[in-house]
């Protein structure tokens, strides 16, 4: 496959030596090396996040916000190259899903603001879930807007790909999450036939209109932030071009509300945005893949297609036919309850093993939904279990409620300990 990069003179040698690759390999064929596996990739790019940004060395979320360097975000993306060269073997990669585990492959954005609520919910229904990797894969993106080459255009994304990554590192450390990177961006060819075949499938169907207004929603919160993060002298020209005429007095007030409110955002980069092409913030719309990789995606990891986004549900169901035996089933049982399983306010990640414990049957119903009784399990976390599909013992409920406070929060964790184990009964 052509790659649009080459591998630079001073970054790491792709032979895992450590050494610069002008100093190792370069001009001469690699050496063979054992393949790592999915998991292990996955770990090695969590460990890159909480290492190259700082965050093992204690740096906080505001110092982030304020000091993310371009250094720092192509040294991440290097790491993103040497983990998914241009000879990936992607099928091979995905041997380790030959077992009976269900899974399901999300469809859907990767906001911020929802990837909890968009993701993790639906672990009472599937063993694994499957992410299309949101990172770009640096060796299929021209030059000029690499994040290699010119990485200063992605500090505003990277900043938030990396709270993503930070609030499901426990799934992803436990391989309840997996991150699956696009077969297309290691065949060229078959990314471009894939396009072709989606858009043909789509024809002249419109998009859904609430998918609309999402996407004009995160366009408004996108501007949002870069003005916010303007100079004030900037913000103030801006303000006036609006047609808004403001005492000093007000302008004062403006300048420290708008500075709070970036300073408050999670998600908005507090850095004055750049003044030219290679300083700009690139702002990425991410959906996963298109229908027809989704389908050789869940062909080759057994999985069923979910998404939270009307058009694309409208597609996964047009499919119907074409689907495997499990997406059949699963799909559609996915989508009647997407808005109905556990709120996102109620999930954290110590609480992945208590939703873990919910053991799924077999048995497969549309029935009414069963309550469980809020002395048996608090109902904030668990609304609504499908009759027939998921159940808790009167063991599993006494323990459930142990472990959960009077205000429904798990307990400090003891001591020298580093996490719950799955079991609930000790700490580990």
């Amino acid at each position: 496959m052509p790659a649009h990069r080459k591998i630079g003179r001073n970054e790491p040698c792709p032979c895992g030596s450590g050494k610069k690759y002008k100093r190792c390999h370069i001009g001469q064929e690699l050496p063979p090396r054992p393949p790592l596996s999915l998991h292990e990739r996955n770990r090695v790019i969590l460990n890159a996040a909480y290492g190259i940004f700082g965050f093992a060395k204690g740096r906080t979320w505001a110092d982030f916000k304020k000091n993310l360097s371009g250094k720092e975000v192509r040294e991440f993306y290097e790491v993103q190259a040497a983990l998914w060269p241009p000879d990936t073997d992607w099928s091979a990669m995905m041997s380790w899903a030959d077992d009976s585990k269900l899974r399901a492959l999300y469809l859907g954005d990767v906001k911020p603001e929802l990837v909890l609520q968009n993701l993790l919910r639906f672990s009472l229904y599937a063993d694994e879930l499957l992410v299309v990797d949101p990172l770009m894969n640096p060796w299929i993106i021209k030059p000029e807007f690499n994040p290699i080459d010119n990485p200063d255009q992605y500090k505003s994304d990277t900043l938030k790909l990396v709270y993503v990554l930070l609030q499901i590192a426990p799934w992803i450390e436990a391989g309840i999450v997996r991150l699956i990177p696009d077969p297309g961006d290691f065949n060229l060819a078959f990314k471009h036939e894939t396009w072709r075949l989606a858009a043909e499938r789509r024809g002249d169907q419109p998009v859904d209109q609430q998918d609309l207004l999402m996407a004009r929603e995160e366009g408004r919160k996108s501007l949002k932030r870069t003005l916010l993060a303007l100079p004030p002298h900037q913000l103030l020209a801006t303000l006036r071009r609006s047609g808004q005429s403001l005492t000093p007095e007000q302008e004062k007030e403006f300048l420290a509300d708008a500075r709070r409110m970036l300073r408050d955002d999670p998600l908005a980069l507090e850095q004055p945005p750049g003044q030219s092409f290679k300083r700009g913030q690139m702002i990425a719309m991410r959906g996963g893949a298109n229908l027809e990789t989704a389908m050789l995606m869940c062909a080759a990891t057994g999985a069923f297609p979910y998404t939270n986004m009307r058009t694309r549900w409208q597609e996964i169901l047009s499919a119907h036919d074409e689907l495997s035996e499990t997406a059949r089933v699963w799909s559609p049982f996915a989508k009647a309850f997407r808005g109905d399983l556990v709120p996102a306010e109620a999930v954290a990640s110590q609480r992945m093993a208590v939703i873990r414990r919910i053991r799924r049957t077999p048995a497969l119903s549309f029935g009414p939904p069963e309550w469980l009784a809020a002395d048996a399990l608090d109902e904030t976390y668990f609304r609504l279990l499908p009759s027939g599909q998921s159940t808790v013992t009167a063991e599993e409920a006494a323990m459930l409620a142990a472990v959960f406070g009077e205000d429904g929060e798990l307990p400090a964790r003891p001591a020298g300990t580093s996490r719950w184990s799955s079991d609930f009964r000790q700490p580990s």
